[in-house]
């Protein structure tokens, strides 16, 4: 956490001479490798100024990166960007807020299942959800596991009772047909 000196992309600069790509590039590379992940800010959206009236520059140069094992005992982390003072950066607050978890049986547990993608519509959801502003990144993957839930839920129906379903009207037609007997097999 701190002033990285290093921005991520095109958006985290407003005037000034365009971003060295390359760079930023290996910044990220280098966070991704270490297993970090930017925990995004709540506050001003550039934390530097060049402090020129007349050619100014802003800058998104301090953030907090966290890892896994901190998004675990910190789940509720947010960075807040705080007002400037007498320096040509803003003071950045990280609040942990640690707030007793508690996981019931109303609670399931999130699973993406694969073939999703392939459904209409299904990628264009995620990219939607994923992309949307959220200060806190553990808040962004819980509304995206909810919102993927009640979308196959809508979309796709229950996988498992739809096969059992059909796994056994289908072994019904194995069996030897008889005189009268009638076999029907439908989705519902």
């Amino acid at each position: 956490m701190g002033d990285f000196n290093e921005i991520t992309c095109q958006s985290d600069k407003l005037e000034g001479n365009r971003i060295q790509q390359y760079k930023a590039d290996k910044f990220v590379d280098a966070m991704n490798e270490c297993g970090l992940i930017d925990a995004g800010s709540i506050g001003s959206r550039f934390t530097w100024f060049n402090k020129q009236k007349d050619n100014p520059i802003y800058q998104k140069l301090d953030r907090a990166w966290l890892n896994m094992h901190w998004l675990n005992l910190f789940p509720n982390s947010t960075v807040h960007n705080l007002p400037r003072g007498t320096s040509d950066h803003n003071p950045i607050k990280l609040s942990t807020e640690q707030k007793e978890r508690r996981v019931t049986p109303s609670q399931p547990n999130f699973k993406l299942e694969p073939l999703w993608y392939a459904e209409p519509g299904f990628s264009k959801m995620v990219d939607e959800k994923l992309n949307a502003e959220c200060s806190n990144f553990v808040t962004k993957l819980n509304n995206i596991s909810k919102t993927m839930s009640a979308w196959a839920k809508d979309n796709i129906g229950n996988f498992l009772k739809k096969g059992k379903f059909l796994s056994a009207r289908l072994s019904g037609t194995k069996k030897p047909w008889k005189p009268g007997q009638t076999t029907c097999i439908y989705w519902k």
